[in-house]
């Protein structure tokens, strides 16, 4: 299995592995489907090494916007916790001379590394040093491993008490591309918790429903923060091979499925992911992404609060980046950092910032310097 090389749905990359010191050249896919973010590895420092590399699609609902249920087929299903924040899919390469290399991507990025509006690098060296065993079980199997790296530093819309941590969602054969469950290989790393395990058939609609209400239970606002589970993600297991679904809150779900009008979350989301996928993203781009999940008459109907979100994303993220950019001017010249002087950082960020920027600034600095913007909303 392949995808088409072209213009529109492919983006072509010359980039340095920073974790292996390895040039390397290839195509990505941009197509919807189970082979989204894929891609082809055409050089690695210049030599040729064609490779294909299986990467995390994207799930969808079993039913369609008509609520027409379409459910695969299954000997059995394992229900684990949706967590809310990144994609790091960990895969193998190798160069001309077969020599075999562990590296790291986001869904549209083919290697982790620094944008001007976050570090995935640096999040995931942090990941790696508190489990340093995730390269040597990728490279040892024969599998990609497909993990979310969620918390404070990297919130995007559920609020954790964690600052930083990842679990294993699954893994994808490099040679077929199958999906393959948390429990279908056995690593000691951790995986999301899990919610139910059928091993017989089931009333699927009234099961699922009722995760979707439990869900609902558990989902907390206050203040502006949203804690508790995004979802579920239901594997249907059919000869060891299995096809994702996911499931969330009717809160949340409502958002995603309602038509004429794209919710703030839906697109929120969407133009904070973007920027895991370049450094620039235009609206023109952000509009393709929504196309994904909402028609062009859907598009259309919410243009202006697109363009309007598009807006506030980037002052945020311009903001986040002059108040990093001073923090690590007063840390170098002081030695100071919010964790140990906090009342001399934000004394000194006082002096030149208005009072009321107090509490956003120190939430900034303290919630993770790579973290989204403070607001988080259900608002439609």
């Amino acid at each position: 299995m392949c995808f088409q090389i072209d213009e529109k749905h492919t983006i072509k990359f010359k980039l340095n592995d920073i974790f292996n010191n390895n040039t390397i050249e290839g195509y990505i896919n941009r197509r919807p489907g189970t082979l989204y973010g894929s891609m082809i590895i055409e050089k690695v420092n210049g030599k040729d090494t064609y490779q294909f590399i299986y990467a995390t699609p994207k799930m969808s609902y079993p039913f369609d916007r008509k609520g027409e249920w379409n459910i695969p087929d299954y000997d059995k299903i394992e229900v684990y916790e949706k967590l809310d924040g990144t994609n790091i899919l960990g895969y193998v390469y190798r160069d001309a001379e077969g020599n075999k290399f562990v590296t790291y991507k986001t869904r549209l990025r083919p290697i982790l590394g620094e944008s001007k509006f976050g570090n995935f690098y640096l999040l995931w060296k942090e990941i790696l040093e508190r489990y340093p065993e995730i390269p040597k079980e990728i490279l040892k199997s024969n599998l990609n491993f497909s993990f979310e790296l969620y918390g404070k530093k990297n919130r995007i819309f559920i609020l954790y008490k964690t600052l930083l941590d990842t679990r294993l969602l699954f893994y994808r054969e490099r040679e077929t591309g199958s999906i393959l469950s948390p429990l279908s290989y056995k690593t000691d790393l951790p995986i999301p918790n899990i919610i139910s395990i059928y091993n017989d058939d089931i009333d699927i609609v009234n099961e699922y429903n009722q995760v979707k209400l439990k869900l609902e239970e558990n989902l907390k606002e206050e203040e502006g923060c949203i804690t508790g589970m995004e979802g579920s993600v239901w594997y249907f297991i059919k000869n060891g091979s299995a096809t994702q679904i996911k499931c969330k809150p009717p809160k949340i779900e409502d958002i995603h499925m309602r038509k004429f009008r794209i919710p703030y979350h839906s697109i929120y989301i969407t133009i904070v992911n973007s920027f895991e996928d370049t450094d620039s993203p235009t609206l023109d781009y952000i509009k393709e992404l929504l196309s994904e999940e909402y028609t062009e008459e859907e598009i259309a109907e919410s243009e202006s609060r697109i363009t309007k979100i598009f807006k506030e994303v980037i002052q945020e993220k311009d903001f986040q980046k002059k108040i990093l950019a001073d923090y690590e001017s007063l840390s170098k010249e002081y030695g100071w950092t919010i964790e140990n002087n906090k009342n001399d950082v934000m004394r000194w960020f006082g002096k030149k910032y208005p009072k009321f920027m107090a509490a956003k600034i120190y939430n900034f600095l303290a919630g993770g310097m790579n973290s989204r913007s403070e607001k988080r909303r259900f608002d439609v």
